[in-house]
């Protein structure tokens, strides 16, 4: 792998900036100056808003607020099926995760991705809007293009006077900025200036997966999170320098692996299992459900120079890989894994050296879901279960953290559990709610989370009061192979276009809308006017429809049901034995997702 001039250079420019930085507070506190040095403004931040204790606001004893910093990690293509969450795999070392973290936080169960790809979804979560209100449905739009004046959640923390600091992949990058310059100069603070080294690849002529020589502060993931703390470092220090320690901090912090390429330090490879100890699951679960329709499958592209290019991958959704190959695969994308974990680790330490760890908010969740062969796919791209299901924990101080005596009596090894059904544009409505902050829209979909999470703090490690969190909507579009389009939609069979995420908006033929509710997951697929931006929602335009039972082990509670052995369901959308559920699921789509705009509904619609 070749090493970029800014992996080469980033050690001896952070020491030099975190040194500026310095000197610059010192000068602000005598002079009580503003200054701006290649970018780099320094200045005193509007005072941030003021906050009091109400229900659901955590406060500490002496009655401040308990909250004072926000740190939002996140992760890119990390599976919810890591038994943390939830799931089956528990061959990947997340040691960080689980008996740091996790401890200190409520882990939702179920919490859902409005759409399982990393540029849409992230524009859906930082700006509070589901990917039909931004209309950013591919890596070239963003929220920025349909509402130019939208508030995104750090520029939220930025207008109540924090210091909002970005590293990494935030916003979606990639090549493809989206929003453009990770939306400088609305989310961040002009004194933080935004920093995203180049990704690590494997290169030319290698698998997906490598383990570059090199050391680890200089792989991509160790120069965001070293960076970050530097940065951190440097916040604390000038805070202590001018007197004042009261202005709050917004980091975010994104970590790209378990991302393809699965550039990894070797010896994160080295921990993992030996390769014949890998676990595989059953033969039945590696195809595609029966009765899936074609339009819902999607697998990685094996094609150079894309991600999993090896010439003896070939991806089916009726022929699971050789056992041998997914094993490297898997075992691969396992210590990508561990490897975030680590880099979650470091964040972890610098705040409790530099005593952050009791006043900061800790919100870790992945941009979407992945799958790992799982009904015949590798990847994301779909409105299916394992990719749309996302990580998500959440850590508040005076909410979720058991006080010390607590800490004592009880070793806890696994989070407060939330089985409410969540979605990731919950978030910025639950951190503004941590810190008392009210939103800037209130017409925002997402609901705070922090009702869910009260009771885990002073009753015990089940959390409940799920009321009205019923419900989780998803999308994903689809695009037509260029040289089967004059043919028609049905030609396409499983040969969509790979590519859909890379093309305009105007390039989508179909869109698949899908709600997950309890007990059921329901999807209609419809063709797409391209001109108005809308599906054809009639039943001309209808394209397929999926129905799928789910939780059919409720009563032993989502922890145990997700831990069993992954259950192959059948599609039983248009069976006479659910049509009545079939109905209701179809309005409840309806409803929600026409809330955001007039459907094309008239049968004979065109574009024009």
């Amino acid at each position: 792998m070749t090493l970029n001039r800014a992996h080469v250079v980033h050690n001896v420019c952070i020491k030099f900036f975190s040194t500026l930085q310095l000197f610059t507070f010192f000068k602000l506190t005598i002079y009580t100056l503003t200054l701006f040095d290649h970018g780099f403004g320094i200045g005193v931040a509007a005072a941030p808003a003021t906050t009091s204790c109400s229900p659901t606001f955590p406060c500490a004893e002496n009655g401040s607020p308990a909250v004072k910093n926000i740190l939002y990690i996140i992760i890119d293509d990390l599976t919810a099926d890591l038994s943390l969450f939830g799931g089956k795999i528990d061959q990947a070392s997340i040691p960080n995760l689980q008996h740091r973290l996790a401890p200190r936080a409520v882990n939702f169960l179920r919490a859902y991705a409005q759409q399982s790809v990393c540029g849409p979804s992230r524009n859906s979560f930082l700006s509070g809007r589901h990917p039909d209100e931004t209309q950013s449905y591919t890596f070239k739009t963003s929220f920025r293009d349909t509402l130019p004046d939208a508030v995104s959640l750090p520029q939220a923390f930025k207008n109540a006077g924090y210091l909002t600091c970005g590293f990494g992949k935030t916003f979606h990058d990639d090549g493809i900025p989206s929003p453009p310059d990770y939306d400088n100069p609305y989310s961040w603070s002009p004194e933080c200036p935004y920093y995203a080294p180049e990704e690590d690849f494997c290169g030319e002529g290698q698998h997906g997966w490598c383990t570059p020589d090199m050391p680890e502060g200089n792989f991509t993931d160790g120069l965001v999170v070293d960076a970050a703390i530097e940065r951190l470092r440097g916040h604390v220090h000038a805070q202590s320098l001018e007197g004042r320690g009261d202005r709050p901090f917004f980091f975010a912090v994104g970590i790209r692996k378990p991302h393809l390429d699965w550039a990894v330090p070797k010896a994160y490879l080295d921990a993992q299992v030996s390769l014949g100890d890998v676990r595989l699951p059953s033969d039945s679960v590696r195809v595609a459900p029966p009765g899936m329709p074609a339009v819902a499958y999607y697998n990685c592209s094996t094609e150079p120079p894309w991600k999993l290019a090896m010439p003896e991958i070939v991806l089916s959704p009726h022929e699971p890989l050789q056992d041998e190959l997914e094993r490297e695969l898997r075992r691969a994308y396992y210590a990508a894994v561990t490897w975030m974990d680590a880099n979650v680790g470091k964040l972890l330490d610098a705040l409790t050296e530099l005593g952050l760890d009791e006043n900061t908010a800790i919100v870790f969740h992945s941009d979407h879901g992945f799958h790992l062969s799982e009904e015949g796919m590798w990847c994301k791209q779909n409105t299916r279960e394992i990719g749309t299901r996302v990580p998500l924990l959440v850590s508040a101080p005076g909410l979720t953290v058991p006080s010390e005596a607590r800490r004592e009596q009880e070793q806890r090894e696994t989070a407060g559990l939330s089985e409410a059904i969540v979605q990731l544009v919950d978030i910025y409505p639950t951190l503004l709610d941590l810190a008392g902050l009210t939103l800037p829209d209130p017409n925002m979909r997402g609901r705070s989370l922090i009702p869910l999470m009260r009771r885990w703090g002073s009753e015990g490690n089940k959390t409940e009061n799920a009321t009205g969190f019923s419900a989780a909507f998803s999308q994903y579009p689809r695009c037509a192979s260029t040289s089967l389009a004059p043919s028609g939609l049905a030609s396409q069979g499983y040969r969509w276009n790979r590519q859909c995420a890379w093309l305009e908006n105007d390039k989508i033929d179909v869109m698949g809308y899908s709600v997950r509710v309890e007990g059921w997951r329901y999807t209609e697929w419809y063709t797409w006017e391209a001109r108005r931006a809308r599906p054809r929602w009639n039943a001309a335009g209808l394209v397929a429809v999926e129905l799928y039972a789910m939780d059919m082990n409720r009563g032993k509670g989502v922890m145990e049901e997700m831990k069993m052995e992954y259950r192959v369901a059948r599609n039983v959308a248009n069976d006479v034995l659910y049509r009545q559920e079939q109905e209701r699921l179809s309005k409840l789509l309806y409803d929600h997702f026409s809330s955001f705009q007039p459907f094309v509904m008239s049968a004979d619609a065109v574009d024009s």
